[in-house]
């Protein structure tokens, strides 16, 4: 009977030690899904407002581009292009886009509306960033690139370190889509060139 309890109390004793790290350990990895499941939704954020914002770039020159930007109320919009004026159809945007910094400006809008109706779950920090938009490539292939930095607050951090579990306290996601293409490119200089030769020049 003696060694019988014994045996009770020493696995008594075992299990107040395994306990403890055997749920922290889960805690630290549902944590560390609930971040990666938040990153992915940033990144089709970012996927999103990219794509969106090269296909509609020639009507993102003016003020209030998306329904979310002039509805109010319980109107809120979701996410649709306003009716542009056709003077914002800027023919030569990809030549010399005097309304560039307009346009980026109404990406960023509407990237920043996605990452708003994203779901919060825990962890998440309200000090992250305003997503970044910029214009990048060279003068024969563009992308619209949008960032989203992400910064969280882990409750849980010194006791994942105990088990040897870590996460980054912030993450940048980034997504591309191109503006223009090399054909288009080669259209435009074709028409300068015309244009530079004078009236009626067809080449030859």
């Amino acid at each position: 009977m003696k060694k019988h309890g014994r045996c009770k109390g020493s696995m008594t004793v075992e299990m107040a030690i395994l306990f403890p790290v055997i749920f922290f350990t889960i805690l630290g990895m549902l944590y560390l899904c609930i971040i990666k499941y938040q990153n992915i939704a940033a990144g089709t954020a970012a996927m999103r407002a990219a794509a969106r914002g090269a296909a509609c770039w020639d009507k993102l020159g003016g003020d209030g581009a998306w329904d979310f930007q002039t509805l109010e109320g319980e109107e809120s919009g979701g996410g649709l292009l306003v009716a542009a004026n056709y003077s914002e159809h800027d023919p030569y945007r990809y030549i010399l886009d005097t309304k560039s910094e307009k346009r980026l400006a109404n990406i960023q809008a509407y990237a920043r509306w996605l990452v708003e109706g994203n779901p919060s779950v825990m962890g998440e920090d309200a000090g992250s960033k305003e997503p970044v938009v910029t214009k990048t490539g060279n003068i024969l292939q563009k992308y619209v690139t949008v960032s989203i930095t992400k910064r969280y607050t882990n409750p849980f951090e010194d006791v994942m370190a105990q088990v040897g579990l870590s996460a980054p306290d912030e993450a940048v996601i980034t997504a591309s889509a191109p503006l223009n293409t090399p054909a288009e490119f080669i259209r435009n200089a074709s028409f300068i060139y015309d244009l530079v030769k004078g009236d009626g020049y067809k080449g030859g």
